[in-house]
């Protein structure tokens, strides 16, 4: 049985924890070095902006052959391109 104290206010306290909880086994988490890694790193703000920021960035990489319009290397052949030397082309020739 527990027993009970009282403070200064008159409330009564326990002195000591019920059995039930007292008896209870104490489950102990081994504490790893990755674990030990991951909680200084989340207690890190820049280190997790840094992690975010690199992670946009690859993702943006991996994404890019469907981001982009078209393949970069035609950008030379592109008619609008070839249209607008034309008529510098014919401008120039008229002058």
């Amino acid at each position: 049985m527990s027993t009970t104290t009282t403070d200064a206010t008159g409330t009564a306290k326990n002195a000591r924890p019920p059995a039930a909880v007292a008896d209870a086994p104490q489950v102990a988490v081994a504490d790893t070095p990755l674990r030990r890694f991951a909680s200084d790193f989340v207690e890190s703000p820049v280190a997790v902006f840094a992690l975010a920021l690199l992670s946009i960035i690859v993702l943006l990489a991996l994404l890019a052959p469907l981001i982009t319009p078209q393949n970069p290397y035609d950008l030379g052949r592109s008619t609008c391109l070839m249209r607008a030397c034309r008529r510098a082309r014919r401008a120039w020739a008229r002058a």
